[in-house]
């Protein structure tokens, strides 16, 4: 474990040595902090990058002793236990040093945001607003004749205030951790009271000077604007201080997350059940009039009070920020026609009727927000000014009436998001109504309200943030996130692994042994030659290397095409010979059991083989470390479907707007992919693995060129245009160099004798990585 000075700033590291890539990791991304800036860097995978990020950030909170947060945001449930490790051991060792010293605890609140996207109904039950304040009612007016109350308590300010007061300890929390401590909870008359540790987090989060979040409750106006860190969203924005930092892990897909969530989908089956939706929703205004006519007043009064409070907040653009809080500059007055709760299931009832007379074709069609808006107005003569509305005003409702299954009403909650992106935004979108969505001569019309600008979801996260980080270990090529994000970046570097001993062997295998070329591209994909020397391929590969090996597809249709053929052939009989067999499919609970099969053959000792997709669940957050991943071998380049309408749309908007060339971004698109799949099997410095990369176009410049610099600078000259048999035979010589003893060398630990020399450990760090000079 080793403290030492970084230009003026006392880091604290959790580890007896720090590696050469983690300190200059370190160095850049102190300085971006230093100037206020964003960056994107990219440090090797399995070199440590959660551990530096965490001991920077915190070290640099501590120096400067103020109010600040630190946003931790990655992509998945498994990525986020990780990071809680790694920021425990950092705080852990921080707390022992300071006790060292015999100096007084800062007050410091770490919490991980751990909770989900919603509330089941279960818990709804027990936990909804409405439940909580009758219950909470009852209780005053000694209506309940001392019975149990099954229900969360109402958690007012002054209960979320003693909470909080016994949480202010230095400490890492997770929902399991609050769950304990909310069961010792105690009134004044020191009974035992119920809290929900989910409202306890909500409460929280105000105080912590760390949260670690779903990318989700960023970028997601859904699920952002229902938490918003904690604290209300009309407040926040009047008291806007650029003090916080955000670091996005895992940032490799953070264009995609920004357009997934400004996105919509609607077929025939939504529109029906919404239909239904509506009238299930008439029947409970109904019996509510006829039990309590005041509920359905209160509400209007709801509605007017909350645009009072939007009154005194200030426009902050030209309206086309995302909806993630303030992000709608709505009207000073919410059209009257949405008020009452019946106009506004009749309102809607008119919209959904139209959407299945526009879905009803046999062409495609494409056009704008304005345009679709125009011709709306001309046919059901609506004012579609309240679509903005409409998402808000449905959720309002649900509460007035009590819902607690909101997931019944989900199909009208689609068409209400719908509705509102469709009536804020104009430019970066577009509808695109298909009969044939998946190309299969099946008629299942789709509209889809497509966001073409990932940078609309992240404009509102760049001013409010400090800085913005976005950071991963396969992030190349890094220099189109800026053009995509439209963010100017104070630094942007991608960082070489120190090796003790070359621990990664990238390989490109353009032909079979006849010479045939192997590409997935789709000239080729009927070849049955091509699909045989795949087969031959991977048959060599689970022959000659033992323990897990993985396979990357570039689509599921290229997937099962090729399996179908080689279980003709009687490659997979062969294959079955040396190891077992595992597929991904479009099953969740399916690709789960077989990853779990999986890894548990590779325990066995037999191996086993898993083939799977590009950008499918095996891609993103699986770990094949160890003897689980010895070996991945792409079939192809994962190129996204060039024929997708949508597609086109972004391609022709980013070349309009951005300059980016449509081959540009494709093939940045598939690079990073590829990257993200070969990066799967090195997960620290002391596993190894054989990266094969099977398609004549990897050997291109322009494709090999925007691979990660890491990967690069372990690929010979002599390994970039290999046939099948050479490949397997380089493969061999590599794993019984690797069989070998491992010996470390002192170059690629930086220990606390070395830290103490700034200087010199900078120049230690500069020849090992190759760096040019610090900017």
């Amino acid at each position: 474990m080793v403290v030492f000075m970084l230009d003026g700033l006392e880091v604290f590291f959790p580890y007896e040595y720090i590696y050469p890539e983690q300190y200059a990791y370190i160095k850049y991304l102190k300085k971006t902090l230093d100037n206020n800036g964003h960056c994107v860097l990219e440090m090797p995978t399995g070199t440590g990058k959660t551990v530096a990020v965490f001991s920077l950030i915190t070290s640099y909170q501590y120096d400067k002793r103020d109010d600040s947060k630190f946003i931790f945001c990655t992509r998945t449930v498994a990525e986020m236990e990780k990071s809680l490790i790694e920021l425990k051991k950092v705080i852990n060792y921080r707390v022992a040093i300071i006790k060292q010293r015999k100096l007084k605890k800062n007050n410091f609140v770490i919490l991980l945001k751990h909770a989900r996207e919603r509330i089941d109904e279960a818990c709804r039950k027990l936990t909804a607003g409405f439940v909580r304040e009758k219950a909470y009612i009852n209780k005053k007016i000694n209506k309940l004749n001392n019975d149990k109350i099954s229900t969360y308590s109402y958690i007012p300010d002054r209960v979320s205030d003693r909470v909080s007061d016994q949480l202010i300890e230095p400490g890492v929390y997770t929902i399991d951790d609050l769950k304990n401590i909310c069961k010792d909870l105690k009134n004044e008359m020191k009974q035992p009271i119920s809290v929900c540790p989910y409202f306890v987090a909500k409460k929280l989060i105000q105080e912590a000077k760390i949260v670690v979040l779903n990318y989700q409750y960023i970028l997601d106006p859904k699920v952002s604007k229902s938490i918003f860190l904690g604290k209300d969203s009309s407040s926040r924005m009047l008291n806007v201080q650029k003090k916080d930092i955000i670091v996005f892990d895992e940032a490799h897909n953070i264009d995609s997350v920004c357009l997934e969530a400004l996105s919509v989908n609607i077929d025939r089956n939504i529109l029906n059940k919404a239909s239904m939706n509506i009238k299930k929703l008439f029947k409970k205004i109904e019996m509510s009039q006829a039990l309590n006519e005041q509920m359905l007043k209160e509400e209007c009064n709801k509605i007017l009070q909350q645009i009072r409070k939007e009154k005194q907040v200030k426009d902050v653009g030209d309206g086309n920020i995302p909806i993630l809080m303030q992000d709608i500059i709505k009207k000073m007055i919410v059209p009257g026609n949405i008020r009452n709760a019946k106009h506004f299931l009749n309102l809607m009832r008119v919209v959904v009727l139209y959407l299945k007379k526009y879905i009803n074709t046999y062409e495609v069609t494409s056009e704008g927000p304005l345009s679709f808006l125009y011709k709306c107005e001309k046919q059901t003569k609506l004012d579609t000014s309240f679509f903005r509305y409409c998402f808000d005003r449905l959720k309002m409702l649900l509460n007035t009436l009590h819902v607690i299954n909101i997931d019944e009403y989900a199909c009208l909650n689609v068409v209400c998001n719908f509705c509102t992106l469709l009536g804020s935004y104009v430019k970066g979108f577009i509808l695109i109504c298909e009969p044939y969505p998946e190309a299969t001569g099946i008629y299942d019309p789709v509209l889809q309200f497509a966001c073409l600008d990932s940078s609309i979801a992240m404009k509102y996260v760049l001013s409010k943030y400090k800085s913005v980080v976005l950071t991963s270990g396969t992030i190349s090529p890094l220099e189109l996130y800026p053009k995509l994000l439209n963010f100017e970046t104070l630094l942007t570097a991608s960082f070489p692994m120190s090796f003790d001993r070359k621990c990664v062997c990238p390989l490109i295998v353009t032909k079979s042994v006849d010479l045939i070329p192997l590409s997935s591209q789709y000239c080729l994909r009927n070849d049955m030659n091509v699909i045989k020397n795949y087969g031959l391929l991977l048959y060599e590969i689970c022959k000659n290397i033992p323990d897990g090996v993985v396979g990357y597809f570039p689509s599921y249709i290229y997937m099962e095409q090729v399996i179908s053929t080689w279980y003709e052939i009687g490659i997979l009989g062969k294959v079955l010979e040396h190891k077992l067999i595992f597929i991904e499919t479009k099953d969740i609970v399916a690709t789960t059991i077989a990853l779990h099969n999986y890894k548990k053959a590779c325990d066995l000792g037999k191996g086993a083989l898993f083939l799977s997709i590009c950008r499918g669940k095996i891609a993103e957050g699986i770990d094949f470390d160890k003897h689980y991943g010895k070996c991945v071998l792409l079939f192809g380049i994962p190129y996204q479907y060039t024929l997708s309408r949508i597609l086109k749309a972004r391609l022709e908007f980013l070349k309009e707007v951005y300059n980016i060339k449509e081959n540009d971004f494709l093939v940045f698109d598939a690079m990073r992919q590829a990257s993200q799949c070969v990066g799967r099997i090195i997960r620290n410095k002391k596993d190894y693995g054989i990266m094969l990369f099977a398609d004549v176009r990897y050997a291109r410049n322009d494709k090999k060129s925007k691979l990660p610099p890491w990967i690069i600078k372990c690929m010979d000259m002599s390994h970039v245009n290999l046939n099948v048999s050479t490949a397997v035979d380089i493969s061999k010589q590599f794993l019984l160099k690797m069989s070998q003893t491992y010996k470390e060398t002192g170059q690629t630990k930086l220990s606390q004798a070395i830290l103490n020399d700034q200087n010199v450990c900078w120049h230690l760090v500069k020849s090992v990585l190759n760096l040019d000079s610090f900017i």
